[in-house]
């Protein structure tokens, strides 16, 4: 079986909301390294032991601009993307990757490049990816992936301003 055909991602419908709030939980403890230590985000309940919900989740559901996705890969759930019309520097954009989640299992095994593809080529258009500034793992990760996609053109990458975005930005088209 080929990674293309083992690698799913779909829509997620509104009775997956529960499904990506709970990979949300391991999501926020990725970034519970790398974030900022003063964010109330990364401070877990303590009556719950659970990281606080993703501010504005439910509007992946609700706005027609942000859209959620489910990946999956051999029938088994390996991350979630959200996606918006969000620029980090103010540009003219169509999408931009808000947030891009693969369980560590599945990491450096090609699903997350293949999630890539598969959404680039479900939602053509311009597109922005940025990533926060100590997230080395995603600036290693997002410049071979974006590239990894055949119906990528006019591949650009910038820094943020250090003021509005701290960390790279890259846009490029999806045709």
């Amino acid at each position: 079986m080929s990674l293309s055909s083992a690698v799913e991602v779909r829509a997620a419908s509104p009775h997956k909301q529960t499904l990506v709030a709970g990979l949300m939980q391991f999501y926020l403890h990725d970034f519970s390294t790398i974030g900022n230590s003063a964010s109330p985000l990364y401070v877990v309940d303590p009556e719950t032991g659970a990281f606080p919900p993703y501010p504005g989740l439910e509007r992946y559901w609700a706005d027609p601009g942000h859209l959620p996705f489910v990946i999956r890969t051999a029938g088994e759930v390996a991350g979630f993307a959200l996606v918006d019309r969000t620029s980090r520097d103010g540009r003219e954009i169509d999408w931009a990757m808000s947030e891009f989640f693969v369980l560590r299992k599945f990491r450096r095994s090609g699903v997350g490049g293949e999630a890539v593809r598969q959404i680039l080529g479900m939602q053509p258009g311009r597109w922005e990816v940025a990533v926060m500034e100590n997230n080395v793992a995603a600036w290693e990760f997002w410049p071979g992936a974006i590239a990894g996609a055949p119906n990528v053109t006019g591949f650009e990458a910038r820094a943020g301003d250090g003021t509005t975005w701290s960390g790279p930005i890259w846009s490029f088209r999806a045709v």
